[in-house]
């Protein structure tokens, strides 16, 4: 099968169409990869943790946490670590340890 000079160089011009859409196609993809990568803190501020906290510590202890109000809060390294306070001389509070960014629970307990 013979193929003319005119089909030949529209066949050419549609491959190298092709792979430069091809070629774009990834260079976009691994620009959005990239993009996805940067994180914003979800958890800016010690209030919103604290409450986020509650809601956690609450569905796993129920309504004994009341008793280790007022919770703290702090930030270190993009996690917050919440504690609940001592209000007994004996006992423990409970605690939660989260990410900033996207709110992962890292770790959850009661202290003794």
């Amino acid at each position: 099968m013979k193929i003319d000079n005119k089909k030949c160089i529209v066949m050419k011009y549609l491959i190298f169409l092709l792979i430069i859409l091809t070629l774009s196609f990834c260079a976009h993809n691994k620009k959005m990869q990239n993009t996805s990568k940067i994180k914003t803190k979800l958890i800016k501020n010690d209030t919103t943790a604290i409450k986020l906290a509650e809601i956690i510590l609450f569905s796993t202890y129920g309504e004994r946490i009341n008793k280790s109000r007022p919770f703290k809060a702090k930030l270190s390294s993009n996690i917050w670590r919440v504690n609940g306070t001592l209000n007994y001389d004996v006992g423990g509070v409970p605690y939660i340890e989260f990410r900033a960014d996207d709110c992962k629970v890292i770790k959850i307990g009661h202290s003794k």
